[in-house]
This record gives structure tokens, sequence and C-alpha cells, in this order.
């Protein structure tokens, strides 16, 4: 039935009763006392029923506060990114609750997100468990690294394209960075690539332009930056003058006369060609190596013409080219009529197809032929020749017509340049003009010698010794 009063109280003299000096902690006819005690405390009680009276003592058992568990905390990136803590050796069958920052306790499933700044967190176990103390830490943003060198690699845009390419390796590995860096290229107004790992091939079809490169690790700690310029570029415009205008301009031709023979330029020719005058080939109908010959006159006339920006420069790598294909004519011979209708810009005189005036007044230059007509006889040709060939610095040029002139001797290279221009009066047949050429000369060229008199406009190509 219980008794009739108890007392609790601290029984603080030690003689287990209670009397004067002891701290009662309650005094209210009620069995049970509830109180924050701390491990090993005593709590005394005296009760009493009637007469009788007796004591009671019991020690407070405290369970000690749990312990926080091992952790890894990480830092948030340089970019401002939160860091997180992750307790270690964790349990998920034990009920470990967590309190961040003073809220309420919820169940550890894994990394608490920590933004930057300082913060306290708690631990316990169950609902009821016993709450550890605080743990204070603090995210931070760190600096970020030195920046790191990028080295371009740069494909310049070509002409067919008009597109290039840039690589970029980072300090002083020798391949490409494809997995270090996500990388942005942009032009300022254009972003070609944002945020991406660097291709295998690198950074391709990039149009020409002044481009700002920066790549960076996914935390923003590492970084590099470099400015790449691809330029335009310079392409030719290439010309060519068609067979027709050659056949109709004959006064326009500068390095070759109407009636050279086409076997003593292109000397792999064939039999059916190499007899046959340059402009006789010219007029020659029917493909195969009849179309060969004809694209391969103009070509050589395009090429040896300086107002002409043919796309094969040379007339030695037109002949060369030409002498190899003759085994390939349809092909070789597509090939130079597409240079040839390029496009032409000489125009400007009028349609002639009279022989070069340096050819001999009896050839009868009709199609197919080329040879004295029956009742024409040979006839004294004015004209000049020019020796030794091939020259070094000296060149003598010796005059064939009959009649008395003052005269001017010119020379150009290939591509039409003037190089030099000598004088000499009242010569006629058989005077010999001896020259110290004053003009640098290359190994192996050709050159034009072009001698006007006051009736006649002669030409003639040399070469230099090797």
């Amino acid at each position: 039935a219980g008794f009739d009063s108890y007392i609790f109280f601290t029984d603080v003299n030690g003689d287990d009763l209670l009397d004067d000096g002891d701290t009662v902690l309650q005094n209210d006819g009620t069995n049970s006392y509830s109180a924050v005690q701390n491990n090993g405390d005593v709590i005394n009680v005296k009760v009493g029923q009637g007469d009788c009276i007796g004591y009671a003592e019991a020690a407070a058992d405290v369970d000690a506060n749990p312990l926080m568990p091992e952790f890894d905390l990480v830092q948030g990136d340089c970019i401002g990114g939160s860091g997180g803590i992750t307790f270690k050796n964790f349990d998920p069958e034990v009920n470990l609750q967590y309190s961040l920052d003073g809220a309420a306790f919820i169940i550890y499933d894994g990394t608490i997100t920590l933004p930057v700044g300082p913060h306290t967190i708690a631990v316990r176990i169950g609902d009821e468990g016993c709450v550890s103390d605080d743990l204070d830490v603090e995210i931070i943003t760190p600096l970020p690294n030195d920046p790191f060198t990028l080295n371009p690699e740069i494909t310049q845009p070509d002409c067919e394209t008009l597109v290039g390419t840039i690589k970029i390796r980072v300090g002083d590995n020798t391949g490409i960075d494809t997995g270090f860096f996500d990388y942005v290229v942009t032009d300022g107004g254009t972003t070609y690539y944002d945020g991406v790992k660097q291709p295998a091939n690198g950074f391709e079809g990039l149009p020409p332009g002044n481009y700002v490169i920066t790549g960076s690790t996914s935390d923003g700690c590492n970084s590099g930056r470099v400015e790449v310029t691809l330029e335009n570029p310079i392409c030719d415009n290439f010309e060519g003058c068609t067979l027709g205008y050659w056949k109709n301009h004959t006064d326009r031709w500068t390095c070759y006369s109407t009636c050279t023979l086409y076997g003593s330029v292109f000397t792999n020719a064939p039999s059916q060609l190499s007899g046959l005058t340059l402009l006789e080939v010219l007029n020659l109908g029917g493909g195969g190596i009849n179309n060969l010959g004809r694209q391969s006159v103009a070509a050589l006339l395009n090429t040896c013409h300086g107002d002409v920006n043919f796309e094969i420069l040379s007339t030695e790598e037109l002949i060369a080219y030409v002498n190899t294909n003759f085994n390939k004519a349809g092909a070789a011979g597509s090939y130079l009529d597409n240079l040839n209708n390029a496009g032409c810009t000489l125009g400007g005189s009028s349609a002639t197809t009279a022989p070069s005036s340096t050819c001999p007044s009896t050839v009868d230059t009709i199609p197919g032929k080329g040879k004295p007509g029956k009742n024409n006889k040979a006839a004294f040709t004015a004209s000049f020749s020019a020796y030794p060939v091939p020259f070094r610095e000296t060149l003598n040029i010796k005059y064939e017509f009959d009649y008395k002139s003052d005269v001017s001797i010119q020379f150009f290279d290939m591509q039409g340049r003037l190089l030099s221009t000598y004088k000499a009066k009242k010569v006629t047949k058989g005077d010999v003009t001896n020259l110290n050429l004053d003009f640098a000369t290359r190994a192996s060229q050709v050159y034009i010698v072009k001698v006007t008199t006051d009736k006649d406009v002669f030409t003639k190509n040399i070469i230099s010794d090797k």
C-alpha cells in the first residue's frame, strides 16, 4: 500500500540519517523524484509509516555522451562551391542522427553538404540517445593555383576549306590534353566550344579570327588561358585564257612563236604532234592525245605570259607535267582544260590569227598543215640569233635583217618582268652586239630576249648555264 511519507535528501554529513546540515530535495508526499544528476551522485530517501521510519539510497548511473565519429572533411572548390563531411566506418544498422547548426536531428545517410562558412555538428544514437559534444568545422574557398601554360599547335585556314585547327598542350606535356581541362573556345562573338574536353583532333572548323581559349578543372582550382590568331589565307585568284583566245590573238604570244615546233618544247611528244607547230597543234580537233596537245599549248602560253596569273607557276613545271603524262592524255588534258578556263583578263587587242612576226613568211599556218605551199619559194626571214646558249654573264646578239636600224634589246623573265634594256645604233645583217649582262641570273632558267627595230619586233627564248 506504500508509505505515508517520502523525503528525498542529500546526506551531507554521511551518517545515513536525515538531520541538520542535510539538504532536502523533495518533501511533498510523492514517492518519486526526478532530477538531472551526474554519474555516481547519491540520492537518499526517508520513508515513514505510522511510528515506523526507514532509509534508503540510490546512486545515479548516467550514460556517457557519445563520441563524435571519425570523419573526412572536404573543403569547397575554388569557385565558391560547397564542401562536406563524411563519417568514417559508418554502420548503417546504427540509427546515427546528426544536428547541423542547431537544427533538428535527422538520420545520417551519407555525406553532409556544408556551404562555405563555419558550422556546428552534434550526433546521437536513436531518438532518445545522448547528444555528443559539438564539433566545430569551417568550409573555406581555396585560392586557385598558379595558371598553367597552354601551348597551341596551329593549323592555319587554307584556301580550300577556309577553316583552321587549334590543338592545346598543357605545360611541358608532349601530347595534346584530352582529359585534364574543360575548354571554352570563343572569338568574342561566337563560342565554338563551351566547357568540353578537347577532341582527339583538336578544336577543328575554326574560321579566321582572334580566339581566346581558356581551360579549367571542374573545381576551378587549375586553369590556363591563351590567345590565338587564325589568319585569312592568301588565296590566288588564278587566271587562264582559253584555246580560242590564243588561236585568235596570236599577237599576244610572248615567249613562243606560232611556228615553234611542238616537239622542240615537249620533247616526249608522240610523232603525230612533235613535227607540228604550236599553232597547228592548237588548232587540232578530237580528243585524247590531240586534246592534251592543244590544251598544253594554251597552258604553255598562259604560263609564260606575265599578265596571266596561271596556277602552274613556271614553264619548266608545265613542260615536265606534260612530258610525263602523254600516256594519260585524257586525264591530263581535262586537268589543263580546267586551268585554261579559269578566266582571261588579257583582251584589249583586235583578234588576229596571223603567224608570229619571227616565223618565215612562207609558212602556211592553216590547221593541219604547216609546210610551204606548192607555189611558195623560200624567202629571207628577218630575225636575230643569240649565242652562246646556255649563257652566263655575256651574250652576243647577231642581227639577221636586211635594213639598217637602231635596236632596243630587252630581257624578261618567264613571268614577263623586265630585267634589263640595252641599246644599239645603226645595225644591220651580220652585225653583232656583245652584251655584258647586268642583271642577276639563276642557273638553268629560261629568259626571253626581245629585239625591237624600226620595222620589226623579234623574240627568242634562251636558257642560262647550270
